[in-house]
């Protein structure tokens, strides 16, 4: 078992995307540039509204971050580092609206105790990028570009040969939606300066301000036209958000939505002094004894004096139990690939999963040490029994001998009763299911987080929630964690092994989709693939083996009380029967109370091993493995059908359309999404109580 420290809590980061309308002077002599409409006249406006809404979104971070006495700001801020809290702008570094919203954030009077940063999202390598700029915009491009604290390069082809062809235009356009769609995974609410009355281009300001709401992205759109603010929410109809104005109430309607995102719908401080929202106590009491266990509690799960692993008796029972069910072949290590661990994520998975094992295993062993312990109750119970049949001797010393041993199977029966109470005790006060749920949850979305941000994705996707169920565990705490990390993590923490030998800074991040794709296939799939090809095998030989087991069982059962009636039947008609015949069945009537104790132990083991079958879940997890083996496998499929065009196209630069990461994300996303997605159907599947047999 490898040493484990407690990982560090995440930073409180809020990442603000901007697209806007490009701008530029008419008289360069360029036809695109000619196009471009110029600067508007209230570009002074538009600068002061965009340095309005930062303003009041790094003024509200510094709320939630302060040390004060408030009651919400304390809520919020003991789950976060002592770092100071960042905003982070990022941008395309495009003419016009970028400009002008960098300038802005460059600006702005610093708040005490909260960060600036500015980051940049390009469709392809910085340089060729620049050279697609026209003369007058590259100063101030090469400006903001160094201040940039990171700069994500996609593999787009951008190249404007002149003259122009359809091939170029199409690959332009290719990598300006590519360079829309991984900026809205870099963010956390899109902030959008639109003209509402232009047509749009590929990847451009409106195209993405749609495709923002499709991604559940919040939207603060400021207009050109009058500089009206409308805060725009993925449900809303964008045509009459706009008709209704500007929204009189926006600053406070931002600062709740900036609490919402940082603080999570479970962990929301009070804002204005509100009263607390019915079961928000409860629920925040719930979330902070989780966080608080995830991140400071070194005792859990317990170690030795290496600060390694040790397993619980009721782990071990587990194990051994679950074990049984393996074929010989599949016991051993299995020597598919591991994951390809993130750096910047590696802690917070390992310290995920071991509380994974460790509270599935409590919940686990505990049921099967109930059903265990009930049989031998049932046992005891049932021995007593056939001690008082079978006792036929007189005398004190042959009474106080039966009573010696009555009183010693009671005891050890009482003993079993109790235990199993303090069993299911502990089990369901103590929240091992839940938690073995939650963190398993957790560590199946830092999994995702292990590939999707080498691509350039700092958004991996949302699951959807299971609908309709009576009981379904509320797993928003989980989600604020993770969703706290991811922000936290920024592409030029991914890694060294993603950055090029030479870039044009070290925060540049050079997003290379074959590598990657690789490595989600022969890493990330197949681990998964073979995960689920253990489990299945695992289930259903669990399921199958109890239930033929259960059959032996009761046949056994049924040949016993067939055989006492037989013996039954003997003994009334004793007197007709020959002498040497006689003597058979005395003999086998005064054992029939073993007879008796064979078809009252058995029904309980019976009983037990269908217990076990049902709090395991196993035919239907053996289900949902075989489902998932043909996903992965058709996932698997499909990387394999990308990563050929992606060499084939590479291979000749005449038909390569670039933007390849675009692909390689969607495919990344959709496979994240369904593992993802069968993590959560735990918290409908083990959303159960251990009950006493």
């Amino acid at each position: 078992m490898r040493d484990m420290k407690q990982p560090r809590r995440p930073n409180l980061v809020l990442r603000v995307g901007f697209v806007g309308n490009r701008w530029g002077p008419a008289s360069t002599g360029s036809p695109e540039t000619a196009a471009l409409p110029a600067v508007p006249p209230n570009e002074a406006a538009l600068k002061a509204a965009l340095s309005h809404v930062l303003a009041v979104i790094e003024h509200q971070l510094a709320v939630l971050a302060t040390d004060a006495s408030d009651r919400g700001a304390k809520r919020i801020r003991e789950f976060f580092s002592n770092e100071a809290p960042l905003l982070r702008l990022v941008t395309g570094l495009a003419e016009g609206a970028d400009q002008l919203a960098a300038a802005a954030l460059h600006d702005m009077a610093v708040i005490p105790g909260v960060r600036h940063e500015l980051a940049a999202v390009l469709p392809c390598d910085a340089a060729t990028y620049r050279q697609t700029r026209e003369a007058w915009h590259q100063p101030d491009f090469d400006a903001s570009l160094a201040r940039c604290a990171f700069v994500l390069e996609l593999d787009g082809l951008c190249a404007k040969p002149q003259p122009d062809t359809p091939s170029a235009q199409e690959r332009r356009a290719r990598a300006y939606r590519a360079q829309a769609t991984f900026l809205l995974r870099q963010c956390d609410v899109l902030l959008a300066v639109a003209d509402l009355g232009q047509t749009g281009r590929a990847g451009g300001t409106l195209e993405t301000l749609r495709r923002a709401m499709a991604f559940q992205l919040p939207v603060v759109l400021v207009d050109i036209a009058q500089c009206f603010v409308h805060l725009v929410q993925p449900t809303d109809d964008l045509s009459e958000v706009l008709a209704r104005g500007g929204d009189a109430d926006w600053r406070t309607h931002l600062c709740e939505w900036v609490s919402t995102l940082v603080a999570g719908p479970d962990l929301e401080p009070l804002v204005g002094g509100g009263q607390v929202p019915a079961g928000n106590d409860t629920r925040h009491a719930t979330a902070t004894r989780f966080l608080e266990e995830y991140f400071a509690v070194a005792s859990v799960p317990p170690r030795d004096v290496r600060n390694r692993r040790v397993k619980t008796h009721r782990e071990w029972l587990w194990g051994v139990f679950s074990g049984w069910f393996l074929p010989r072949n599949r016991r051993r290590r299995s020597d598919a690939p591991s994951d390809h661990p993130l750096l910047p994520f590696a802690d917070w998975r390992a310290r995920a999963t071991e509380l994974t094992y460790h509270f599935s295993g409590l919940y686990r062993g505990a049921f099967v040490l109930n059903y265990g312990l009930a049989v031998v109750a049932v046992t005891l119970a049932t021995l007593s029994l056939v001690l008082i049949g079978l006792s036929h001797a007189d005398g004190p010393d042959a009474v106080t001998s039966l009573n010696r041993k009555l009183l010693m199977l009671a005891t050890l029966k009482l003993a079993c009763i109790l235990l199993i109470y303090r069993n299911t005790h502990s089990a369901n006060h103590s929240g091992w299911n839940d938690k073995a749920i939650d963190y398993r949850y957790l560590s199946e979305r830092l999994r995702c987080a292990f590939y999707l941000p080498r691509l350039g994705s700092g958004r991996p996707p949302i699951p959807a929630k299971a609908q309709f169920t009576s009981r379904v565990l509320r797993q928003s705490a989980v989600d604020w964690l993770f969703e706290a990390m991811t922000r936290d993590v920024s592409p030029v923490d991914v890694g060294a092994e993603t950055r090029p030998a030479a870039s044009v800074a070290s925060q540049t991040l050079r997003v290379q989709p074959a590598q990657v794709l690789e490595q989600m296939q022969s890493r990330w799939m197949a681990s998964q693939l073979d995960y689920h090809r253990r489990n299945a095998v695992q289930m259903r030989r669990m399921h199958d083996i109890c239930e033929k087991l259960s059959w032996i069982l009761n046949l056994t059962v049924i040949a016993a009380v067939g055989v006492d009636l037989l013996v039954l039947a003997l003994s009334v008609l004793s007197r007709w029967l020959p002498e040497s015949i006689q003597w058979l069945v005395d003999t086998l009537h005064h054992q029939s109370p073993w007879l008796i104790f064979v078809a009252a132990v058995l029904p309980a083991t019976v009983a037990s091993l269908n217990g076990v079958r049902f709090q395991t879940e196993c035919q239907r997890l053996a289900d949902r493995s075989e489902i998932m083996q043909k996903l992965l496998l058709r996932s698997m499929e499909r990387a394999q059908v990308l990563a050929k065009k992606i060499r084939q196209c590479t291979a000749n630069p005449a038909v390569d359309i670039g933007s390849w990461s675009s692909d390689v994300l969607l495919l990344g996303e959709y496979c994240a999404r369904e593992l993802v997605e069968e993590a959560t159907e735990w918290s409908v599947l083990y959303a159960k109580d251990i009950k006493e047999p």
